[in-house]
């Protein structure tokens, strides 16, 4: 009975593996065609653009909101905030659009919203975000975890949306392709091989020994340690092949500082999203996508990347 029982448990992970591989590959080759697609075109490519990445960010917020102790009205209230960042500065987003107007680089579009200034005072904007952020936690429950709850929710909209608008500029036409590959296949490749690296030597080096065993039980030290491996070579050889003509950084920074930094990057903002996830007793943040969970359990390291790159070569 117990050799049944293992064996059909040896089958049923073996189908999980495949499905998740699978889905991964779709969700790979249909994100990479509309990339495609929009940095190949001039205004219909910054609409596509506008469209892709504020639908992502709203329904990942959205998936966020399902998870806190609040009333059902906060899962759309929440999403709503996403306008007061993604359309801050509105001028410079209409130059954006506009194609006869080039007074805007790249590096101007994205600095704005991290000021986020209103009547020239940089961050207040974000103030008041945070303060209108409140209003649904007056109804939550009488807790003490109410606070830091708010505070999570506050840092993860304005992360979250922040890089999600620098990956819109870079994606469109006469921002950085070959940069947007980066942040975003990087932490896919940690993420994808830190898995399989799991499956393959997990437990059998550091035996019984965990990456962050009160966090996320399943995470091995060994995966973390082939995903950062193969991530790194994967990027040093494609910075070696590769001239970022359309980005002012030093080539020595591309061989050297990011690919060491970023699987790194990438690995912390999993187990960022991994803790928020434990603390409120939740594995993912929805089901829309099979073994995956949902939009922002596949997409959450590359949120912490994109705001931190984007920042430090970027702004």
């Amino acid at each position: 009975m117990k050799a049944a029982s293992l064996e059909n448990k040896d089958k049923s992970f073996k189908q999980k593996v495949i499905i998740k591989s699978l889905v991964g590959l779709i969700i790979f080759v249909i994100v990479f065609c509309i990339l495609l697609l929009i940095a190949g075109t001039d205004m219909s490519g910054k609409i596509i653009s506008f469209i892709f990445y504020f639908s992502m960010i709203c329904f990942a917020i959205y998936e966020f909101s399902l998870i806190l102790p609040l009333p059902k009205w906060a899962n759309f209230y929440l999403p709503l905030l996403t306008f007061l960042t993604f359309f801050s500065s509105w001028d410079n987003l209409y130059s954006w659009f506009n194609d006869n107007n080039q007074s805007l680089s790249l590096n101007d579009l994205i600095r704005d919203q991290y000021q986020y200034k209103i009547a020239n005072i940089s961050g207040l904007g974000y103030l008041i975000e945070f303060a209108l952020l409140l209003t649904p936690f007056l109804f939550a429950k009488k807790e003490i975890k109410t606070f830091l709850f708010g505070l999570i929710t506050y840092v993860f909209i304005t992360f979250i949306t922040i890089a999600g608008k620098s990956l819109m500029f870079l994606n469109a036409k006469g921002g950085s392709f070959l940069f947007l590959l980066v942040l975003l296949f990087g932490p896919a490749f940690c993420d994808t091989f830190s898995y399989f690296g799991g499956i393959l030597l997990g437990n059998k080096i550091f035996k019984n020994k965990k990456l962050a065993p009160k966090i996320s039980p399943n995470k091995t030290i060994e995966g973390a340690i082939v995903g950062f491996i193969f991530t790194w070579l994967a990027l040093f050889l494609f910075f070696w092949f590769i001239n970022f003509k359309s980005l002012n950084i030093d080539k020595t920074i591309l061989l050297i500082v990011v690919p060491i930094t970023l699987p790194i990057i990438a690995i912390l903002g999993d187990l960022t999203f991994s803790s928020i996830k434990r603390f409120v007793k939740t594995k993912d943040f929805s089901n829309i996508l099979p073994e995956h969970g949902g939009i922002l359990d596949r997409f959450d390291s590359i949120i912490l990347v994109s705001f931190i790159f984007s920042a430090l070569f970027l702004v």
